[in-house]
């Protein structure tokens, strides 16, 4: 499990299940408003989750919100309804980053993150996925979407209708319904 948190876009978002919440603060008149919108639920603001393996950092996930359903839901989950970053390093830098709008990370059996709205993932050669919702199943160790879908990268882009899937490090994805449009360098 650790080797696919460092190898995987989306490992980060396994390590809400063992998060450390940093610069919190109550906002009384936001907490009243959030417990009428998530009833039963604990839920905290501006949370940074920092991921480190001997010493080095590894991941980041930055949310405005989380709501916790682990304990009071009939389908335990973690909530973040304003949205993710997560940046994954290698070294001293920035491999990939990922952003959603909004995710809901499944603790049960399913194993499943869903992630909508402005998904989009860019790792640091520039190459781009673009999609409305994705999710990520740990069990399964794929990416998937049956949404449209755009990949992006060195005057390419290809365009999945039907969505795509892919392993966690996207050195093999298939695309469903493609359409694209590629550069073609004259070399003479």
């Amino acid at each position: 499990m650790v080797r696919s948190i460092r190898n995987g876009v989306l490992g980060c978002v396994l390590a809400v299940s063992v998060f450390t919440l940093t610069g919190c603060r109550v906002d009384v008149e936001q907490v009243n408003a959030m417990s009428a919108s998530y009833p039963f639920s604990d839920f905290s603001e501006n949370i940074q989750v920092m991921y480190t393996d001997s010493g080095r950092m590894r991941m980041i996930m930055d949310a405005k919100v989380l709501v916790d359903l682990s304990e009071r839901s009939s389908r335990p989950l973690y909530l973040f309804p304003k949205g993710v970053l997560v940046s994954k390093y290698e070294g001293d830098s920035v491999q990939t980053t990922l952003r959603a709008d909004s995710v809901e990370h499944f603790l049960d059996s399913t194993s499943r993150t869903h992630l909508y709205n402005n998904v989009v993932i860019r790792d640091r050669g520039g190459a781009t996925i673009k999609s409305e919702y994705m999710i990520w199943s740990r069990k399964e160790a794929r990416i998937m979407t049956d949404s449209l879908v755009t990949i992006e990268r060195e005057g390419e882009r290809w365009v999945g209708r039907k969505g795509f899937y892919t392993d966690l490090d996207f050195s093999e994805y298939e695309l469903r319904q493609v359409s694209g449009a590629v550069e073609v360098l004259d070399s003479l």
